[in-house]
């Protein structure tokens, strides 16, 4: 623990009695030698976590933001350093025990989420359990708002992780792309009666720069694995929608071409990280992708399979 001066515990002892100052302490204050004390003080506890508050407006809320978390985005910064790898472990904790009380107590905050999945990105991956992706998971089912996590999470981090020559980088990003494009499935009512829809769980232009960033590597990088996962999942879309014969109805064409109708509905983009993670590892494994292409070919299950292959 590094030992803070006179002048530094006083300002504790401020913050610590004058409940206002805090804001802009967590604003101001920078680096891991603070860390120990600020922990002991309680400010990262989970209970520390601000729930949503009822606004003024009937039926709205208020999402309070956690001032303390600035200060630990500013600290794992220096996680670089291997030497304060230690200080990595208490803030993955810190993660950990946050997330796990407000699935616990059933809250959420997504203004917290969004501070963990910057902090998350700057932890050393070997720190990082592949069990912990099912908070993420939590995270993307936040009530209010999921489009600047998942930003953080598929366009930031996922990115990175599929460019890190390492496997346990690379099981992480399989498992994070099957939660990213996991599917919601709903009944929607009008006038000529019900009708199924699917929805991925933010929205289309944040899945748009998800898919972008990430399918191409994905496909290069993970190969058979993810392509399997992505394509059960568009065959469990189209089988529960039940528009595959309509393939070339809803998508005339499979590459991008201004004669498809659609650019937001959740099948399209499927079809497209899809699509373009099964061109990426054809163009880097063409004697390893051969089988299957040719299994795709063959494919009686989907359309839009064949129409790929």
């Amino acid at each position: 623990m590094v030992k803070l001066t006179v002048d530094e515990l006083d300002l504790l002892k401020r913050i610590r009695d004058k409940e206002e100052l805090r804001p802009y302490f967590f604003q101001k204050v920078k680096g891991l030698k603070w860390f120990d004390s600020l922990c002991e003080a309680g400010y990262f506890n989970p209970d520390q976590n601000p729930q949503p508050v009822s606004a003024r407006e009937e039926g709205y809320v208020q999402i309070p933001f956690w001032p303390a978390l600035e200060y630990l985005v500013s600290a794992s910064s220096e996680f670089h350093s291997a030497e304060n790898k230690p200080f990595a472990e208490k803030f993955i904790e810190i993660i950990r025990s946050v997330t796990n009380y407000a699935i616990e107590h059933k809250i959420s905050n997504f203004r917290t989420w969004w501070q963990f999945a910057k902090i998350i990105q700057n932890i050393p991956s070997e720190l990082i359990q592949e069990s912990d992706i099912a908070l993420i998971d939590y995270w993307l089912n936040d009530p209010y708002e999921r489009g600047l996590i998942v930003e953080e999470i598929g366009v930031k981090w996922l990115a990175a992780l599929l460019e890190s020559n390492n496997d346990h980088c690379k099981r992480l990003a399989v498992k994070l792309l099957d939660i990213i494009y996991r599917l919601e499935f709903h009944q929607s009512e009008h006038e000529f009666g019900n009708e199924k829809e699917v929805r991925l769980r933010f929205r289309h232009w944040d899945a748009r720069k998800v898919t972008e960033a990430v399918a191409g590597k994905a496909g290069k990088e993970l190969g058979i694995e993810v392509i399997k996962i992505l394509q059960a999942r568009l065959e469990s879309v189209l089988a529960k929608l039940d528009n595959d014969r309509w393939t070339s109805i809803w998508r005339p064409a499979i590459e991008d071409h201004e004669q498809n109708h659609s650019v937001s509905d959740a099948k399209e983009i499927i079809l497209e990280v899809f699509r373009d993670s099964v061109l990426a590892y054809i163009e880097v494994s063409p004697e390893a992708s051969r089988a299957y292409v040719e299994e795709l070919l063959r494919c009686k299950k989907s359309q839009s399979c064949l129409q790929i292959g």
